[in-house]
């Protein structure tokens, strides 16, 4: 089976269709300074707070999302080299810090928490039989968590890579012929194959809308073909006449001659990825219903997602500087770059949602989960 780590964070779900490169860390000594856009700082009044989780009780950890109120989840490493899901909450004011272990399905070993919505939680769990299931973990009324097999498309293993506040899950799940489909569960469901759209497309969803269900992702080609940015919504729901075996409008946004990939949206604007050669990336983001796509202009730059008033999260200079990537925020109204965690070693954001955006950074080469956001520091009311 393929670690999990190779499912979550960076390399969630690119990395199980298409394969994922791991960080080339050869390059300049020196570390470049951060890009500096002109304009106004960013106008939250409390400015940028950062909370470093640290291991959370285990031997390394990691959070790989956050949602509205600034719960996070992630991963823990125990004393045993197991890898958990975990769920940690910042507390009244950001004072008081609770991490949970959320479990695994019955006879699995390790899981791994990717997303957070309304006390909902998507992962990834291993099985009995040594696969790789997605999950949905929910609160359970006699205390703890309950854990729920989200199943496969009749392949062997699935991934989750986002909740909704809805209650939507977006993801990808192996077919019988050992094919990574991309599907979209709505609540309570089973998993539904988004490539029943209308264009007949392989869409892989990166990112999901907070309000429906519109999921944006990539077209997966065959075999040397490039992957194009692409949206799909379940657009027919309350349409009585709509074909059944097609609910899905599948759109292209744009054409590139790169691997291009939409990475989030909030509020009807959507971020990308452009992917020009080894470890060089630019970044887009796109109005839904447009093809016209604005450049963040800065060089290098991953996006992982967007947040509220544009601000769009992504890491910087992967694999030219020899501790590891950078992270920062980038704000389309003020065209200001913010540096998240200036300083430390391999700062890598995962996501972002609302204010809140969720990672980790190397402290004495040991892995901590790390939460930001804007709003006021850890123990100050606002």
């Amino acid at each position: 089976m393929r670690s999990l780590r190779a499912f979550g964070g960076a390399c969630l779900v690119v990395s199980v269709v298409a394969g994922c490169t791991p960080p080339d860390l050869s390059g300049p000594t020196a570390r470049p300074a951060a890009p500096r856009a002109v304009g106004p700082a960013f106008d939250y009044p409390w400015g940028l707070s950062e909370t470093d989780f640290g291991t959370l009780g285990g031997t390394r950890a990691g959070f790989n999302g956050a949602d509205f109120d600034g719960d996070a989840v992630g991963w823990l490493v125990d004393a045993s080299g197991r890898q958990r899901a975990v769920y940690c909450v910042l507390g009244n004011f950001w004072r008081d810090r609770t991490c949970k272990e959320l479990g695994t399905l019955p006879g699995g070993s390790r899981s791994e928490a990717i997303s957070i919505a309304n006390d909902r939680i998507v992962g990834n769990s291993e099985t009995a039989s040594g696969a790789t299931h997605a999950v949905l973990w929910t609160e359970d009324p006699a205390g703890g968590w309950k854990v729920t097999d989200l199943g496969t498309l009749g392949g062997e293993n699935s991934v989750a890579t986002r909740i909704n506040a809805l209650g939507y899950v977006i993801g990808a799940s192996q077919v019988s012929t050992g094919e990574w489909h991309g599907y979209l569960r709505s609540p309570g469901k089973s998993l539904t194959d988004l490539i029943g759209n209308d264009k007949g497309w392989n869409i892989i969803p990166l990112g999901l809308s907070e309000t429906d269900s519109l999921a944006v992702g990539y077209r997966a080609g065959g075999p040397g073909e490039l992957h194009q940015a692409a949206y799909v919504k379940k657009w027919c729901l309350y349409v009585p006449l709509c074909d059944p075996a097609k609910p899905f409008q599948a759109r292209l946004v744009g054409s590139f001659p790169y691997d291009t990939h939409l990475t989030g949206i909030s509020d009807d604007v959507m971020s990308a990825s452009l992917a020009r050669g080894y470890q060089h990336f630019l970044s887009y983001y796109v109005a839904v219903g447009s093809t016209t796509w604005k450049q963040v202009p800065v060089d290098q730059f991953e996006s992982v997602g967007i947040g509220y008033g544009k601000v769009i999260a992504g890491r910087w200079m992967c694999g030219t500087w020899p501790t590891g990537c950078r992270s920062l925020l980038w704000r389309a109204e003020s065209n200001v770059t913010q540096e998240l965690a200036p300083g430390k070693m391999n700062v890598t954001v995962r996501s972002i949602r609302g204010l809140y955006s969720a990672g980790s950074y190397l402290v004495n080469n040991t892995s901590h989960a790390v939460l930001w956001w804007y709003g006021p520091p850890v123990g100050v009311q606002p």
